[in-house]
């Protein structure tokens, strides 16, 4: 089978060779139409190594073949994605289209990646600017190259006064210890006592070498992660004095206030509950529910799991046995748009049950249609 492709507006046709009317493709919604004009859930025959083999040079159509061919990519399961699922993705086809306006054709899959697109479409006038003086540029080389001077430019950061060029440089090396618009807030942390305060370690063998750095960047994240927790602005005076505050306060609350944080998150997504015949879906409530998980299971859901949860990045259920309810069994990774992303059993095995295989299945479904 062989197809035809034309373009109207944000409608991709396709025309087999033996059809009279074309197959479609929304970019605006990424849903496949079929002959009848209506969505369908799979690729038509022969589809995918047509584009392959013709359209790779196309960013539209490299997109749709790199979805279909590296699921994984886009957090869609193993299996090839049904083309319903591609509205999960069509905000990248945008993209995707964006850039093809302005001559850029993706030179490899990994620039189709999600994360990759996302961050180019947030710098989309510098990157085409970069691409007009350089015709052969990628993606890859825009990133790396320039990236610290772009950055700069954005926050309007200039070598002046407290601002030396040795605090800019701080700012840029640990950037992802904080939110862009705090940025400002950290410099002035910086150059109002907290770099002194902490370069006066500087020769002792805590803080040799340079760590003194780190460690005060550690401080400035414990302290945003703080007041985030309990739900207070952070101050732009005296940070330490107020870390310490804000420290005792967290410590000595620290059961209720996480517990509140794990109800609020939970509440969000009501459809995480959920059950069968044979198995039930359980909500943590508090710290030591995950810690009995973790024991029993002998994973990090615990250690590392439940700072995220607290903080809402996503979310963690425990699948129980109906027969057995109080038993851990299968501990279970959902992420903030609805999909599993982890469901293991002890020791971080998939399960070999057929029956919690199904419920896999099952589950997600339920996540997908009622998120």
């Amino acid at each position: 089978m062989s197809y035809t492709m034309s373009r109207e507006k944000n409608i991709i046709c396709f025309l087999a060779d033996d059809k009279t009317k074309p197959y479609k493709f929304d970019v605006n919604t990424g849903v496949f139409y079929g002959l009848g004009g209506k969505p369908i859930k799979s690729c038509p025959t022969g589809f995918g190594t047509w584009l392959e083999r013709n359209y790779r040079t196309n960013n539209i159509v490299y997109m749709m073949y790199t979805v279909r061919s590296n699921p994984q990519s886009y957090n869609m399961g193993w299996n090839i994605p049904t083309m319903d699922r591609l509205s999960e993705v069509a905000t990248l086809f945008a993209i995707a289209d964006k850039l093809g306006s302005i001559g850029y054709t993706f030179k490899s899959y990994d620039e189709c990646r999600k994360e990759t697109l996302t961050d180019i479409n947030k710098t989309f006038k510098d990157f085409a600017k970069y691409i007009r003086e350089n015709p052969d540029g990628t993606i890859a080389k825009y990133q790396t190259v320039g990236a610290k001077e772009r950055w700069l430019r954005s926050h309007k950061l200039v070598a002046d006064g407290h601002l030396t060029e040795e605090v800019i440089e701080m700012l840029w090396k640990y950037k992802n210890y904080y939110d862009n618009d705090r940025t400002a807030l950290v410099a002035y942390y910086i150059t109002h006592g907290l770099y002194d305060f902490y370069n006066i370690e500087k020769q002792s063998e805590r803080f040799s070498n340079g760590n003194n750095v780190g460690a005060m960047f550690d401080k400035i994240k414990q302290y945003f992660d703080l007041c985030e927790k309990l739900n207070v602005k952070p101050e732009k005076e005296d940070m330490l004095r107020s870390y310490v505050n804000l420290r005792r306060t967290y410590v000595l609350n620290q059961t209720q206030l996480d517990m509140a944080a794990l109800e609020k998150q939970y509440a969000k997504h009501p459809c995480l509950a959920f059950e069968n015949d044979t198995f039930t879906v359980v909500i943590p409530k508090t710290r030591d529910d995950f810690l009995t998980e973790a024991n029993a299971q002998q994973n990090c859901v615990y250690s590392y799991y439940l700072p995220d949860v607290i903080k809402g990045k996503t979310n963690v259920v425990f699948i129980r046995r109906k027969t057995n309810p109080d038993k851990p069994y299968i501990t279970c990774e959902v992420d903030n748009n609805g999909r599993i992303r982890q469901y293991l059993g002890f020791a971080n095995n998939r399960p070999d049950d057929a029956d919690a295989r199904d419920f896999q299945n099952v589950y997600a479904d339920h996540l997908r249609n009622n998120w």
